[in-house]
């Protein structure tokens, strides 16, 4: 789920998973940092009318609907028809005013330069054409206000492991099995590339001590049994590197950690 099958929610027998990952990533305090700088970026102010493409469950959503208030406007965009209504859910909870579509971030359902601000999270490194998305993004919206992206890179993942090389070879499969799995890095290249001005970029380090909440947010057993399928690694030894994570675990040795980066810039 880490890195597949966000295409295919809809069609999960089991859509209730996406929802519970995304709320388990969310909970973590270097994840709501990430989140909590990514809206200060945006330059949100009481009015504006604002977009998060790629809106999961929309929980940034009600975030932009609290801060524009009620004369502003937040709209979230996703692919998913689960997704949208879990958003329209919690909007309805939380008792704001926000709303929600079913739409493709590389051919967004909105006019030209309706937007004050918007943002997209975690969601360009998984799509066919990232820079058509950040084109879409600038077009919808309004000269001199800002766009924010998050990614994380998969390539600059650590694991504290003894087998030093065993780990190298485990983080190229886990960044290869993303689309693009160093879109981190690349933000601010393609940011530049896209035509946005006066850009800014931040960096949060997510970092874990509990091999059970890195396997959750990392996938790493997920990561394993994709080295073994493409024939990066044998099974014998796949078992005793994740046995090796697991020992360093119960003797509070395991840390693990990954950066993400936020760029953002102003429409022209």
């Amino acid at each position: 789920m880490r890195n597949e099958g966000w295409g295919e929610v809809d069609r999960s027998t089991k859509p209730q998973s996406y929802i519970d990952y995304l709320r388990g990533v969310s909970a973590l305090d270097s994840v709501q940092e990430f989140k909590r700088k990514s809206l200060e970026l945006m330059g949100v102010r009481p009015g504006d009318t604002v977009l998060d493409v790629g809106c999961g469950a929309g929980d940034e959503v009600v975030a932009l609907a609290r801060m524009v208030g009620e004369s502003g406007h937040a709209v979230g965009v996703d692919m998913s028809e689960t997704m949208v209504a879990e958003g329209r859910r919690r909007a309805a909870d939380a008792g704001v005013r926000a709303d929600f579509k079913v739409g493709d971030a590389q051919a967004l359902p909105f006019e030209d330069r309706s937007f004050d601000a918007v943002r997209i999270e975690r969601t360009l490194q998984h799509l066919p054409d990232p820079d058509r998305a950040l084109r879409e993004l600038r077009r919808v919206c309004r000269p001199g206000r800002r766009v924010v992206a998050l990614d994380p890179d998969w390539g600059s993942l650590v694991i504290d492991s003894e087998d030093e090389e065993m780990t190298r070879r485990l983080i190229r499969v886990h960044a290869s099995h993303v689309a693009h799995g160093q879109m981190g890095r690349e933000l601010w290249r393609r940011f530049g590339d896209a035509g946005f001005e006066d850009r800014v970029v931040e960096c949060v380090i997510a970092h874990s001590t509990s091999f059970a909440v890195a396997d959750a947010v990392l996938g790493l057993r997920e990561t394993v049994d994709e080295a073994v399928r493409d024939g990066a690694i044998n099974p014998v030894s796949a078992d005793h590197w994740l046995d090796g994570l697991r020992a360093a675990d119960e003797g509070g040795r395991f840390f693990a950690a990954l950066s993400g980066f936020i760029v953002g810039g102003r429409a022209p």
